[in-house]
């Protein structure tokens, strides 16, 4: 009943000469759409719709018992008709739409010409529905025949409308599916031709990012993200959230070696902290990445989430300038490909100028500094006039060596360039510098070093739990051979920089025994170390698998081969190593384990001047290598590294950027500058975050959720220890829940347990639980004791083992529950730790601690 309710309204408000055929007691296919599936159809909206002038009514499977596709069966009719329309999807090469006519004929028409209409949003899915037009009139425009049915063959129809409308009356339409399929035509050219580099770009599957866009807009409705998607080229894309964007742990250049800006004029500068975002990006391109910014709108990074003008393209390494909002008239406008660049090679000499479309002019210029020496400009297509003036590039890329974008590369295209024939070459062959230039020259590698608590024995053994924080430094061969697996490993205390290597090896050869002997000429570890970054007068210290030494001082790569000898001269005094061997060295018949590296390296001799010395968030540049002859191959040696190399060991501007940090096991904060926010070895996550003289300051962190927010310390893999925080709150927000909140098995912001010191209430302590979305609230916490909420110091200690946890404050005991799957959820297994001072997002005021201290105690 309602759909033929629904139908006869319909009818009254199309007008006389459509007739909407109510295909609901038809129907007998059920649509499929499920949103974790791009082949299905999600996201389709049934209902009324006008497409291209032209009314449908596509079924609501849910007012039709499921059912809203017709397919292999008749549809009766029986009304007069000059034109069919239909919208169908999945057509099968030889399907066929059939009309049936009262006077018994019958015509029959291919629907290898339909011409979608209706594409899917978002263009992740692949979907679309297909108009189909059947001239059935003959002689004069106007004569209708009457059509008793219609049959689709091969196809699934959704909809179907009858038009008594002439040919005349309808030519805004048919003119409009006309150039609709001629755009379809063509962007199936493009999309074939973009297939054809699918093998080309495999070595990128899931490792492509797309910078998210503030809402209402989305990565997905860029015309080129649809183009790419139908092509099968997004398939492993990640559309990175605003949080992941952020997580420094989540978007780094070593995962995701190339991102995509397929913004308008709008992103996200602050997510949790102020201008958080804007720092991720630059510490993308520091480490190496490639940006390619394809903007939907004239200026990229115009705006800030909220919609406020920054226009600060520049602090994303992008110098975009101003050009104008209309061309200059009485003038011809081309576009010069630059004939010295092979990036873009198969794009025409010149292009015109457009005459359609957002003309709003934003040109790309050269950056501040030396060309050459401070970075590398290539423009691709050129602004010129008929008189020879030039107004700048409309596409380039630009790759830093020097300054805060060092080793990033960006790739800039005006955003109405998609709109000419440039189009085609610009996509195809950008797409396939950045894979070349992934496979050749990657991001160089980057990781944290620890600050060890106690000092290193130098035994070649790796049995001090110190070096369970140092994260396994992978080498692999340089020219992408099979090479035995080696990693490396680096800590630092106030003495030295401690470096080890693990070989797997089974014919360990090695024969040199003097000190500063050629080692490289046999099997060796190497490390190279440039603290101040610049390239010159690095240093490189070797160890063979008989514990022979040698280390040089190298003036430059060119100085580090000519003058080997003379670079040995210098010695590190005080330089310590150690090797442990599995196996027997030098003998080759025999079957080896492998050898292990253990270096402590003073401090005191390269950190110079002495504001190189480390502490948490200084870098340097450095290396590690292996030397690796197989029986039998030895003039043809395995050559690893851990940053990639291009040719050669020797080569600084690819060695690695290393990031000091502080001891995540105890941290006082006394080794950081005044200002510092923590980084590396805390994650301000949420708020604002501050060192001074010895004490973190936090201030309005927290969510409205029961999860503490903040910032974060430790690894995802420590699941049994003990925790304990010197903290004090300085303010508490208005809500009564606001105060100094404390994180463990700290996963993300959906799984985690939150000790929560409130304020209101005479002062209460919750302990919650969120696990996968499940959280406990108000009324049902794990556990809850009382406190007196002050301005004074307090120490809180967390023990968290197996499934039973324990809190103390001031060494008084609060509570020891067991979390036996406590509100429908199993226990939190695992997790770092998250301090917050929380403050609810509608609180009056500020909520405001001090840190103190901070210890961790592994209980495994």
């Amino acid at each position: 009943m309602v759909w033929w309710m629904v139908f006869a309204m319909l009818l009254s408000v199309s007008g006389e000469k459509f007739f909407i055929v109510n295909l609901a007691p038809h129907c007998n296919r059920t649509l499929y759409a499920n949103w974790d599936d791009p082949k299905s159809f999600a996201g389709l909206i049934p209902g009324k719709r006008w497409v291209l002038g032209i009314p449908f009514v596509i079924v609501d499977p849910v007012l039709n018992n499921g059912k809203s596709i017709v397919r292999d069966t008749d549809v009766p009719v029986n009304a007069r008709a000059n034109f069919v329309f239909a919208l169908i999807a999945n057509p099968q090469p030889d399907a066929l739409l059939i009309l049936r006519f009262t006077d018994g004929s019958e015509q029959k028409f291919s629907l290898a010409d339909a011409v979608p209409v209706i594409t899917a949003h978002p263009p992740l899915y692949n979907w679309h529905l297909d108009m189909v037009v059947i001239r059935t009139g003959r002689g004069t425009r106007d004569e209708g025949r009457v059509v008793k049915a219609i049959r689709v063959e091969g196809a699934d129809l959704f909809a179907l409308t009858l038009s008594m409308h002439s040919e005349d009356e309808l030519r805004e339409t048919l003119t409009l599916l006309n150039r609709r399929r001629e755009q379809w035509q063509e962007e199936q050219k493009i999309v074939a031709q973009l297939r054809e580099l699918r093998e080309v770009l495999s070595p990128l599957k899931g490792r492509v990012a797309a910078l998210p866009v503030p809402p209402p807009d989305s990565a997905q409705s860029h015309p080129l993200f649809s183009l790419l998607s139908k092509a099968g080229l997004t398939e492993h894309w990640i559309l990175l959230s605003p949080s992941q964007l952020v997580d420094e742990n989540f978007f780094t250049a070593q995962r995701f070696p190339v991102a995509f800006y397929l913004s308008g004029e709008r992103f996200y500068y602050t997510v949790g902290r102020q201008n958080d975002a804007v720092e991720a990006v630059r510490k993308f391109l520091r480490d190496g990445g490639i940006l390619l910014v394809f903007a939907s709108q004239p200026f990229p990074f115009f705006y800030d989430q909220s919609g406020k003008p920054v226009g600060n393209a520049e602090a994303f390494g992008l110098p975009v300038r101003g050009g104008w909002e209309k061309p200059p008239q009485g003038i011809k406008l081309t576009f010069h490909r630059n004939p010295n660049q092979n990036i873009v090679p198969n794009l025409s000499e010149t292009i015109p100028f457009p005459t359609e479309g957002d003309l709003r002019w934003r040109p790309i210029v050269k950056p501040k500094g030396h060309e050459g020496i401070d970075f590398v400009y290539t423009p691709i297509l050129t602004l010129r006039d008929d008189r020879g003036n030039e107004y700048g590039d409309g596409a380039a890329v630009l790759e830093y060596r020097t300054g805060d974008f060092a080793a990033g590369r960006l790739v800039y295209v005006w955003h109405t360039l998609w709109q000419t024939e440039a189009k085609l070459p610009l996509l195809t062959d950008l797409l396939r510098w950045i894979a070349q230039t992934v496979q050749e020259r990657p991001p160089i590698a980057h990781t944290v070093v620890y600050r060890t608590q106690n000092p290193l024995r130098i035994d070649g053994v790796l049995d001090e739990p110190e070096w369970q924080m140092a994260e396994p430094l992978e080498l692999k061969d340089i020219k992408g051979r099979s090479a035995p697996k080696t990693f490396a490993r680096l800590l630092w205390d106030d003495r030295y920089l401690y470096i080890a290597f693990e070989c797997s090896d089974d014919d360990i050869w090695a024969t040199k025994t003097q000190r500063d002997d050629f080692l490289w000429e046999e099997e060796v570890v190497e490390a190279f170390i440039d603290p101040d970054g610049d390239g010159l007068n690095y240093y490189e210290f070797q160890v063979n698998p008989l514990g022979t030494e040698i280390d040089l001082l190298i003036p430059d790569a060119v100085e580090g081969v000519k003058h080997a000898k003379k670079n040995a001269e210098w010695n590190c005094q005080g330089w310590l190593s150690a090797v442990k061997v599995r196996g027997t060295v030098n003998k080759r018949d025999d079957k080896d384990e492998g050898w292990t590296v253990e270096m402590a390296i003073p401090l005191s001799v390269i950190a110079h001047p002495q504001s190189l010395a480390p502490r948490p968030n200084l870098s340097w540049r450095l290396n590690l290598y292996r030397i690796d002859r197989p029986k039998g191959k030895e003039d043809a040696p395995l050559l690893l590294s851990w940053s990639k190399c291009v040719v050669w060991f020797h080569e600084p501007d690819r060695f690695a950027r290393v990031t000091f940090a502080g001891n995540p096991y105890d941290d006082d904060f006394s080794l950081y500058p005044d200002g510092s926010d923590g980084r590396p070895t805390w994650m301000p996550l949420i708020g604002e975050w501050k060192i001074q003289g010895g004490i973190y300051y936090g201030a309005d962190g927290g969510t409205d959720g029961f999860i503490a927010l903040g910032s974060k310390i430790g690894f995802d893999w420590w699941r049994n220890y003990e925790v304990t925080v010197r903290f004090r709150v300085l303010e508490f927000g208005s809500d009564w829940r606001d105060g100094f909140w404390l994180g463990f098995r700290w996963t993300d912001v959906n799984n985690a347990y939150s000790l929560n010191f409130y304020h209101g209430q005479g002062g209460v302590i919750h302990l919650h639980k969120a696990r996968n979305g499940v959280s406990t609230g108000d009324d049902n916490p794990l556990a809850l004791a009382k406190w007196a909420p002050d301005n004074e110091w307090h120490k809180v200690t967390v023990r968290v083992e197996g499934n039973r946890i324990t809190a103390w404050l001031d060494g008084k005991q609060l509570f020891s529950v067991a979390d036996e799957n406590f509100n429908g959820v199993p226990a939190i297994e695992r997790g770092a730790v998250v301090i917050s001072p929380r403050r609810w997002s509608q609180s009056k005021g500020s909520t405001k601690v001090a840190i103190g201290k901070v210890t961790v105690r592994l209980l495994d």
